[in-house]
């Protein structure tokens, strides 16, 4: 039910890109494994960022820019590291509370499933 659950998440904001002129808009990918977790960064053809998918199988992070971000400015390493962590904890409140101490989340809005 989480992968579902995932892969819905992708393809409704995969389909909301399409509607919003994917005929004329490149969608590129940015691929990197940081602390077990597989990350693809989805860009525009203005390279802004659209989505950071970041998963290991069992948790999948959700981070959707708040405001236009640049490629080159996307997630780092230790900022996905630090949403790693965030993942493996099973208490919903203590999860939510470490997704607010990593940096990226003054950024991203982050979601874990």
């Amino acid at each position: 039910m989480i992968k579902k659950s995932s892969i819905l998440v992708t393809i409704v904001f995969l389909g909301a890109v399409c509607l919003s002129g994917c005929q004329r808009a490149k969608v590129g990918v940015d691929e990197k494994q940081v602390a077990g977790f597989r990350s693809k960064t989805f860009f525009n053809d203005s390279e802004n960022v659209e989505v950071t998918l970041a998963s290991d199988g069992l948790n999948t992070i959700v981070a959707v820019p708040k405001a236009v971000i640049a490629r080159r400015n996307q997630i780092g390493d230790d900022e996905l590291s630090c949403l790693a962590k965030c993942a493996k904890i099973a208490d919903l409140e203590s999860r939510l509370n470490c997704i607010l101490l990593c940096p990226v989340s003054k950024s991203y809005q982050v979601f874990i499933y």
